[in-house]
């Protein structure tokens, strides 16, 4: 079992012999209450575009991939423009596609809401796996259980919210940071 960051990915495993796709297991070490509980334990929290892939890897028999990131929108300790590593489990190349079905790798040009962690390598996690990730579509956030059928349904429960409510519920909980 490997921890990377807050979350922990075990053996390989498919969840139908009839689906194309290979998924491993993971067990996120925390499930948040919700959004305050999220920023109070964030070292960045901003709206990111992901860009191209950086790094993929294997350490101990587990895959991770590192995504290179820009800040779009600065929210908590980060700045616009700036660029940040995400390092998430699984990969997705035309050798190998293997990922947490409950928490999908991005693709480039996605854009989110993130709270993130710093890793002691300077990279960063999505605090919560899925929990910790909202996607942006025109000024709209929704959690990824509301994106994607394979997210099951969580405390993080977002759905079809304005930005700057989201933004608003933030700043609230910051102010006890």
């Amino acid at each position: 079992m490997i921890n990377n960051g807050n979350q922990y990915a075990n053996d390989v495993v498919s969840d139908d012999p009839a689906d194309s796709d290979t998924y491993s297991n993971a067990s996120w070490d925390y499930v948040y209450t919700g959004i305050s509980e999220l920023v109070l334990a964030s070292d960045l929290i901003g709206m990111i575009e992901v860009g191209e892939i950086k790094k993929e890897y294997e350490l101990n028999g587990i895959p991770f991939t590192q995504y290179n990131l820009t800040v779009v929108k600065s929210i908590f300790n980060c700045e616009e423009g700036q660029s940040i590593v995400l390092t998430m489990t699984g990969i997705k190349n035309e050798d190998t596609e293997l990922e947490i079905p409950e928490d999908p790798l991005p693709s480039k040009g996605d854009k989110f809401l993130v709270f993130a962690k710093q890793n002691v390598d300077g990279t960063y996690c999505i605090l919560g796996g899925p929990q910790g990730r909202l996607m942006y579509t025109n000024g709209i956030l929704n959690s990824m259980n509301n994106v994607f059928s394979k997210v099951p349904d969580m405390n993080i429960n977002i759905k079809d919210a304005h930005e700057e409510s989201i933004i608003n519920e933030i700043n609230s909980a910051l102010k006890n940071k």
